[in-house]
């Protein structure tokens, strides 16, 4: 008998990410943990002062671990996504100096950088 199986596999391996519990990858499972961790008992101290007050402040306290857990944009995680504005916008916000060498100077030109002297 001939062994004709054929089997699809997928061109890029790295876009699959491994489940770990009901759906979840690891860093989900270990962002909703210490989510709970946290609000839980600080939900637990404000609920002797007041009940709305516990309920909005567990959720104020838990929305940013979420964000963190669940966040992805352009294949990055929230905090290197954050990370990279932090660099770009404040900490290295100075422009870049434009250099005339003989091999740009008449892009320079062009673009009004410097005057044809």
């Amino acid at each position: 008998m001939a062994n004709n199986i054929i089997v699809p596999v997928p061109t890029e391996l790295k876009k699959i990410k491994s489940e770990l519990i009901a759906g979840l990858t690891k860093r989900q499972v270990v962002g909703f943990g210490i989510t709970v961790a946290i609000v839980v008992p600080s939900f637990i101290l404000l609920k002797n002062i007041n009940l709305s007050l516990a309920m909005y402040g567990a959720f104020a306290i838990g929305v940013p671990f979420i964000f963190t857990t669940i966040f992805t944009k352009d294949k990055l995680t929230a905090e290197k996504h954050l990370k990279n504005i932090l660099e770009h916008k404040v900490l290295f916000k100075e422009k870049r100096l434009y250099e005339v060498t003989k091999e740009n100077k008449e892009i320079a030109i062009a673009r009004g950088f410097i005057s044809n002297d």
